[in-house]
């Protein structure tokens, strides 16, 4: 059995329920209730079924910092010996993606390249910082509900430029919230200073 569900990347709870079905001619007894994780939270939990029984087991995932597929675990154990395993999967965005997510090469080729954020849609953005390794090169403050900055590698100073670069965007979302999104960016040779 599977529950599936796609949540916002605000969200860090979900609550849902499996349904069991004794479809035998004898009652079965559960015997042990295990979860994949601390995240998964148990709050109704059968201990027999009848034959023609119906019953269930409702769940709660907290999921924090996780992000993307989030896969978590049932396991219910009978008393013949037999195991179940209930699957939940969860798909939470990120609340900001880029493209592309990371880039090597010469300095000349990469800096030609165009980084682009996006911000998922169920969130607004009020203020995008962005920086290249550690140093702010602009703030954006957006009061149109922006979703996608555009970033040219080449606004970067040459001297700025190392082997191994990290271009990074703050966002300060509406509810108060923050998130950071990381492109790791990897020079082949070491860049020449005009």
């Amino acid at each position: 059995m599977q529950f599936e569900t796609e949540v916002s990347p605000r969200d860090n709870l979900v609550i849902g329920e499996f349904t069991l079905i004794n479809r035998g001619k004898l009652s079965v007894d559960i015997r042990e209730i295990k979860t994949s994780c601390s995240c998964v939270s148990l709050t109704k939990v059968p201990r027999r079924l009848q034959p023609g029984e119906e019953a269930h087991i409702r769940f709660s995932v907290t999921f924090g910092f996780a992000w993307g597929n989030i896969s978590q675990f049932i396991v219910v154990s009978d008393g013949f010996g037999s195991v179940y395993q209930l699957r939940i999967l969860i798909h939470r965005p990120l609340t900001v993606t880029a493209e592309p997510n990371h880039l090597i090469g010469k300095v000349e080729n990469v800096r030609k390249s165009i980084v682009q954020f996006y911000v998922h849609k169920s969130v607004k953005l009020v203020k995008a910082s962005l920086f290249f390794n550690d140093v702010l090169l602009k703030t954006i403050i957006d009061e149109h509900a922006k979703t996608q900055i555009k970033f040219a590698l080449s606004d970067v100073p040459v001297e700025q430029w190392k082997n191994a670069n990290v271009l990074k965007v703050v966002c300060k979302l509406d509810d108060g919230s923050s998130c950071e999104r990381v492109v790791p960016i990897y020079i082949v040779e070491k860049p020449e200073k005009q």
